[in-house]
């Protein structure tokens, strides 16, 4: 802008940690010139579908606790600990409005007029399959993912157990977003054993994973610098530490080798702290051969 002055800083360390996220980090190893078939590739999102049920009473999900209930019913569907959990969110009014499936002026009219009575249920699949993150032509980062036939059916399998689950707590309507499947009228007397719900079920399954037909979110991304015990199987080693450059290290989601199936914050502060104790005995090794001075406690 104007009055300001643009300057080159140049900051030399002994260490280095990158820590800029699993779309991030990737693309800076790369501009630094690594070249590990790693960076960039196993990119895990935990892709999300969701289902709303409308029930008579005001809910009102946008208020209180942030994530309150999570069912494993669907998290272990391959035995190998792959699948989808359902969980329940806090959502804010545009953020439903946002991801409603578009059936029409006046059903997305009817749809935001009751949201104090919408419970959501987000599908959040531990996917198996996984995509890649790499920079265009201006530097920014591109992603490139589509789910694999295992993850779909898996995340339908659980949307299925979602629906019973929102029916069996009263709803009066349910809905999912996918634009070519009609909401489901509940049979209060019925519930789960309702004659037509197989058939609107059937719909669902048969609609599946459509892209621009089914609404898909992510709110974690993973793996695109994953460790590994060798440079061919991982970006970094598990101490953290990248095979390419000695004392750089990378501290975030994109070392996860695999997804962690579930909110990624707790296993990304564990693994952070593990990389942390490396960090600390290498800067140890460092000071003890005098090749920096310790100008903290480590």
């Amino acid at each position: 802008g104007r009055g300001m002055r643009h300057v080159s800083l140049d900051i030399s360390a002994k260490i280095t940690v990158a820590a800029c996220g699993s779309l991030q980090t990737p693309l800076l190893l790369q501009r630094s010139g690594m070249r590990n078939h790693n960076i960039g590739r196993n990119l895990r999102l935990h892709p999300v579908t969701g289902l709303y049920g409308e029930f008579e009473s005001s809910i009102k999900c946008y208020e209180g606790a942030p994530m309150t209930t999570v069912s494993n019913v669907a998290a272990n569907l391959d035995g190998k600990g792959y699948g989808a959990r359902l969980e329940t969110p806090s959502a804010h009014p545009a953020l439903l409005a946002g991801s409603m499936a578009w059936r029409g002026a006046k059903m997305a009219k009817r749809e935001v007029l009751c949201f104090n009575r919408i419970a959501p249920i987000i599908i959040l699949t531990r996917d198996s399959g996984s995509g890649t993150v790499y920079a265009d032509l201006k530097g920014r980062p591109r992603v490139h993912y589509t789910m694999n036939t295992k993850d779909s059916r898996h995340m339908m399998e659980a949307l299925e157990r979602a629906a019973k689950a929102v029916i069996a707590s009263g709803a009066k309507k349910i809905f999912t977003v996918q634009t070519d499947v009609p909401p489901f009228d509940c049979d209060p007397a019925l519930g789960v054993s309702d004659p037509r719900l197989p058939v609107w079920l059937s719909k669902v399954k048969q609609a599946g994973v459509v892209p621009n037909k089914t609404g898909l979110f992510s709110a974690h991304q993973m793996g695109t610098c994953k460790m590994g015990t060798t440079p061919s199987a991982g970006a970094v080693k598990p101490s953290g530490e990248t095979w390419e450059c000695v004392n750089l290290y990378v501290a975030d989601t994109s070392v996860f080798p695999t997804p962690s199936g579930t909110n990624p914050m707790v296993t990304v502060a564990a693994i952070s702290y593990g990389i942390a104790e490396s960090i600390i005995k290498r800067a140890r090794k460092l000071v003890t051969n005098g090749q920096f001075s310790q100008r903290s406690k480590l």
